[in-house]
């Protein structure tokens, strides 16, 4: 699509994008430590978020429009969704905050943590109100890419080179078993994983990970999610087939470590990171 404008004004990457709810405001986040709320409307800047010591680098947005970034040093912010207002440092975690989660409603948070290569890293679970740890999710890989289902139960996370997608509870951390018991590891995606979100049902997982010939990360906001799987139940095996080919059941929502894009609930507006931001 045709952009209509282009949102400029940071003087680094983008490295992750989102609407609020109403999809009247757009933020984005960039190597240069700050963070920019627009007005979707005519691109007018709003606010110019600061106080992130290091490039930020996860970013997402409640439902009630409460604003939740991350940032290289792993400390994890709320900002108003209405004002661009800092609140409160919700906490900090060792390593890098690679991406960010908002359950539906509103009251947790999964931080996805490391950078890529990295051997181990712990996946946390925030409480938003009180900043409390509620779950730690250890994964021996870095991770880049978090999704959590629209019930609010799962967690999806993946990332690193082990080019897998793990599924566990977001309030306790258990894996999903599967019919015979076994946790299910949603692996041979290929390469590693870089955005992932699930289906409005709940019921499919979509995943990107392009790469340029050369080698390098292509910009996945220039594309879409490339791939999307059933999840499995009592009576049917996993199943694989290229997003394009899928019956369209709503908008994903997707994020990654190195590049970002977000459509609004109306899929009539979209904003995409990397060396820039733009509206279509």
């Amino acid at each position: 699509q045709k952009g209509m404008y282009l949102l400029e004004g940071h003087e680094g990457d983008l490295l992750a994008t989102d609407f609020t709810p109403d999809g009247l405001r757009a933020v984005t986040a960039s190597t240069d430590h700050e963070m920019r709320l627009w007005r979707v409307t005519d691109g007018l800047l709003l606010r110019v978020m600061t106080g992130h010591s290091h490039e930020v680098s996860g970013l997402a947005v409640a439902a009630n429009g409460l604003i939740a970034s991350g940032d290289g040093a792993g400390e994890i912010r709320l900002w108003d969704g209405q004002t661009g207002a800092f609140l409160k440092t919700l906490g900090r975690q060792e390593t890098s905050v690679a991406s960010l989660s908002f359950s539906p409603d509103g009251k947790l948070l999964l931080s996805g943590t490391g950078e890529y290569g990295d051997e181990t890293s712990i996946c946390h679970v925030f409480d938003v109100d009180t900043g409390e740890t509620l779950v730690s999710y250890e994964y021996d890989n870095s991770v880049l890419a978090t999704a959590i289902s629209p019930d609010g139960r799962w967690a999806a996370t993946a990332g690193g080179d082990d080019n897998q997608i793990n599924i566990w509870e977001l309030t306790t951390g258990e894996g999903r078993l599967d019919a015979n018991g076994n946790e299910i590891v949603l692996d041979g995606v290929g390469m590693p994983v870089y955005s992932a979100a699930f289906s409005p049902d709940g019921q499919r997982i979509a995943w990107g990970h392009l790469w340029d010939d050369d080698g390098a990360l292509r910009n996945a906001a220039y594309g879409s999610l490339e791939f999307a799987i059933t999840l499995p139940t009592t009576d049917k095996e996993p199943t694989v087939s290229s997003i394009t080919a899928v019956k369209p059941v709503g908008w994903f929502r997707m994020q990654g470590r190195y590049s970002d894009c977000a459509t609004d609930e109306r899929g009539r507006s979209e904003v995409s990171g990397g060396d820039g931001a733009r509206r279509q």
